[in-house]
């Protein structure tokens, strides 16, 4: 049985941490190979000179491997034995080694991602912060992107206007296009911080609260 309790950072980003450690048996790792082929389409015709004409676009191949990591922990103390599968960790771990997983479960749902993996035998941890469940993960407002487009627009506009009216040559114009580009960018990066800095902020420390939490679990988690 995992050992499962409750989070909350400024009784927000409420989940359930769970941990269940255990001695790891029948350990499994696949890779899979997926290949994707684009192109070769076109068209040949033969003209009335019996020239044969026309264009075979090339054919480009890529590939990109997944690592499944299926394995059974044994926990000694309770007998509980639990199956875990997991997708593009490549975690290091054999038959006869203390390991861990780490999963966390947002209020409200009956499963969720893993996040860390904890080897005890070789003193080893393996973190995914990029899945978090998504109260832990930070988007962009979309009325700051909104705003974002709308000052670009403005600065460009403005830079072209200030450019006739001095009958600026091309390079001037150019100047005045990367002042105005520098400008956007400093202005949207000022008003992300005004409208989402203590948004961040909060959110930077919740996550910190939770690793740490994580982290004194299992050092006081059983075998």
């Amino acid at each position: 049985m995992a050992e499962k309790e409750e989070f909350h950072y400024n009784d927000k980003y409420h989940c359930n941490i769970n941990i269940h450690r255990g001695i790891a048996v029948g350990v499994n790792k696949e890779r899979t190979v997926y290949t994707e082929t684009s192109g070769g389409d076109g068209h040949i015709h033969t003209g009335l000179d019996g020239k044969v004409r026309g264009k075979i676009n090339p054919i480009t191949t890529t590939s990109h491997t997944r690592i499944h990591d299926k394995y059974f922990l044994r926990n000694q103390t309770s007998g509980q034995e639990e199956d875990f599968a997991m997708t593009d960790w490549d975690i290091a771990l054999r038959d006869g080694h203390d390991a861990a997983a780490v999963w966390i479960v947002p209020r409200g749902s009956n499963s969720g991602p893993f996040i860390a993996f904890h080897n005890y035998t070789l003193q080893k941890t393996s973190w995914r912060a990029d899945r978090l469940p998504a109260i832990f993960q930070l988007k962009k407002p979309l009325s700051l992107r909104v705003l974002d487009i709308i000052v670009w627009i403005s600065s460009i506009l403005l830079a072209i206007a200030l450019a006739k009216q001095i009958t600026a040559g091309l390079l001037l114009l150019l100047l005045f296009l990367i002042a105005a580009g520098v400008a956007a960018i400093t202005l949207n990066a000022f008003l992300y911080k005004l409208v989402c800095g203590a948004r961040d902020a909060e959110n930077a420390a919740a996550r910190k609260a939770l690793s740490d939490r994580i982290i004194q679990m299992l050092s006081e988690a059983k075998p």
